[in-house]
C-alpha cells in the first residue's frame, strides 16, 4: 500500500504558532499580574473579543496607473 507523502501543512504550522503565542501571552500575564492561568485566560479572551468587535479591515492603498506611451517621454510645450 502507498503511503501519503509527508508535506507540511501551512495551516497547521500557523495554528501551532498561534497556540504558542497565546501560551506565552498567558504565562506573561500570570507573571505580570500574579494571577492563575484560568484568570489570565479569561482576561486575554475578553481582550481578543474586544479587538475582534472593533476590528476594521485596513483599506488598500490606491494603485496609481502608469502613463501610457513611451517610457520617459516628455511633452514639449507648444
Amino acid at each position: 500500500m502507498r503511503q501519503k507523502s509527508e508535506q507540511p501543512n501551512p495551516d497547521e504550522a500557523m495554528r501551532k504558532t498561534a497556540i504558542a503565542l497565546i501560551d506565552v501571552a498567558i504565562r506573561a500575564f500570570m507573571k505580570t499580574h500574579g494571577v492563575d492561568r484560568e484568570t489570565a485566560q479569561r482576561w486575554i479572551v475578553s481582550a481578543v473579543e474586544t479587538v475582534v468587535e472593533d476590528w476594521k479591515p485596513i483599506p488598500k492603498k490606491p494603485t496609481h496607473k502608469k502613463p501610457q506611451g513611451r517610457r520617459g517621454a516628455r511633452m514639449r510645450p507648444t
